[in-house]
């Protein structure tokens, strides 16, 4: 079906191009399969509102404009279409189901109750066994709802059929699309191995020599990636969302981007790689330059400050009122990562917004929704919340919550994206995690100062300073006139001492330990 679209634009074009308007519009409905499996969707969306409203006669090409500009973000026009269909009119089930469908994804917005009812109807309406596109399209809109709803389990079946029948119908960007939302779902579920079984087997049969198919195929890479990533196999996390990435960037799909920066930001981070952390944040500044979208901006807000916190560096005023606005703007619907990152700020002293009772009620909500690798994320600041209040008791009781799902889901890199002073407990509660933990040097010990301080020379500690000011490696060499190489001997050597193995870590630990200032 994707190898027809080119023939069929052109057939298009020149339909538009000749003002053959009724023929266009008969021409899109016999061809809306190939127009909706492909990712060129907007090309088609900028030729068909060139068509005046009136030669869409019928409520099914009606339907069919309705969705091609949902999907390309024109609202005005669905709303248009939405009152220009009628529901009693529409007597064919497949018909029906098309408008459900749609009106399932449009009341989305305010009404998540309305939407699932609606999204339910655009499956009751059609016949068992169908295997029909419109089938396709009514579990994938269904499957969108429920995990909206934070129904990971129940979405991830409902994504299953609609690509098995996307995929029957060889739809290849709609069902590669129903394969990553299923598995989104199951990496929701901390089911990651499961997750990376599926898009190995996946990789296998899709293989292609078409540089289209492979760059959809390539996408399976992002929940890939992220699985690796909870599984802290970070160099194979860097690997397949940089492939994930590339296929993102080929096929134009905007909407994809922020998931993946956030999630290789943070192998970056733990695989202490300065740079691409850097890159990463101009990426995403660039992508989001012209379009308003207040959720990219405050994951942008937020990288920033993990970035200067990385360098030893005061967060800027203006990123820390953003997000505390974001927060009090959103409240309930606030993602978690800015739950994280407020929660990182209050705990340094730069924000007093997040509180111990904030982090438990999204902790409750989340292990409502079975959001498995979140949920350990705020079970992790909440021990070092409790711990900072000297609750000793309570920091282990979420510390273990954390470690039961390293225990159960094998899920470990949020222990290693931090060194957090509750992990003194780890040696009580898990001696995997601990040991681990302590190989990484980011076990706070009961360490004396004043021996550190003395067992550093003083060109390690002139280095120490330097590296506490963010600079790199080159920049040392160049501020003290001494080869790269010796600046590197003596980074290995400073790292020994505190008991570190990368560069945030030594900062973190030397401020804690007041040897940078």
């Amino acid at each position: 079906m994707s190898g027809d679209y080119g023939k069929w634009f052109n057939n298009f074009m020149e339909y538009i191009n000749s003002k053959s308007y009724e023929e266009a519009v008969e021409h899109f409905k016999i061809g809306f399969e190939i127009v909706f499996s492909s990712s060129n969707i907007y090309e088609v969306y900028c030729l068909a509102s060139k068509i005046p409203k009136q030669y869409y006669k019928s409520s099914f090409s009606k339907l069919l404009l309705g969705w091609l500009c949902f999907a390309c973000g024109d609202n005005k026009m669905v709303e248009w279409v939405l009152l220009n269909v009628n529901e009693n009119e529409l007597k064919e089930p497949e018909y029906r189901s098309t408008f459900y469908a749609l009106k399932s994804m449009t009341t989305a917005m305010y009404s998540k109750e309305e939407s699932l009812r609606y999204g339910e109807r655009a499956i009751e309406v059609l016949q068992k066994e169908n295997w029909s596109f419109i089938a396709g399209n009514a579990y994938m809109t269904y499957g969108r709802q429920l995990t909206n709803n934070k129904l990971y389990r129940k979405g991830a079946r409902y994504f299953e059929k609609a690509y098995n029948i996307f995929r029957k119908l060889e739809g290849n960007f709609l069902s590669i699309n129903c394969f990553v939302s299923n598995c989104l779902n199951l990496y929701a579920l901390g089911e990651c191995r499961e997750v990376i079984n599926k898009c190995n087997e996946a990789l296998m049969f899709n293989t292609s020599k078409n540089s289209q198919a492979d760059d959809y195929i390539s996408i399976i890479k992002l929940p890939m990636g992220m699985s690796y990533y909870e599984l802290n196999k970070i160099s194979l996390a860097i690997e397949a969302l940089n492939d994930a990435k590339s296929a993102i960037v080929n096929l134009k799909l905007v909407h994809m981007h922020g998931i993946l920066e956030q999630y290789l930001f943070e192998c970056y981070r733990i695989a202490d790689d300065k740079n691409s952390m850097e890159k990463i944040i101009a990426e995403l500044e660039s992508i989001f330059a012209n379009v308003h979208y207040p959720e990219a901006n405050n994951l942008i807000a937020s990288l920033k400050i993990k970035m200067a916190f990385y360098k030893g560096e005061d967060p800027k005023k203006e990123w820390v009122e953003k997000l505390e606005l974001a927060y009090q703007l959103e409240k309930e619907g606030t993602p978690t990562f800015l739950y994280e990152i407020l929660t990182e700020l209050k705990l340094r002293g730069y924000s007093k917004l997040m509180s111990s009772d904030i982090l438990l009620n999204k902790l409750t909500g989340l292990q409502f929704e079975g959001h498995v690798p979140e949920i350990q994320s705020i079970s992790l600041y909440l021990a070092e919340f409790f711990y900072n209040k000297h609750k000793n008791s309570t920091s282990k009781v979420h510390l273990k919550n954390a470690c039961e799902i390293y225990d159960e889901y094998n899920i470990s890199a949020k222990f290693f994206n931090g060194s957090l002073r509750c992990y003194i407990y780890l040696s009580d509660i898990n001696s995997s995690i601990e040991s681990k933990m302590r190989s990484s040097g980011l076990l706070h010990d009961n360490v004396n100062a004043s021996e550190i301080k003395e067992n550093l020379t003083n060109r390690e500690l002139e280095i120490l300073q330097l590296i506490g000011q963010g600079k790199s490696n080159k920049e040392i060499a160049e501020t003290l006139f001494i080869s790269i190489g010796t600046t590197k001997w003596h980074i290995n050597h400073i790292y020994s001492k505190l008991s570190v193995k990368k560069r945030f870590n030594a900062i973190e630990k030397a401020k804690r330990l007041n040897l940078i200032y």
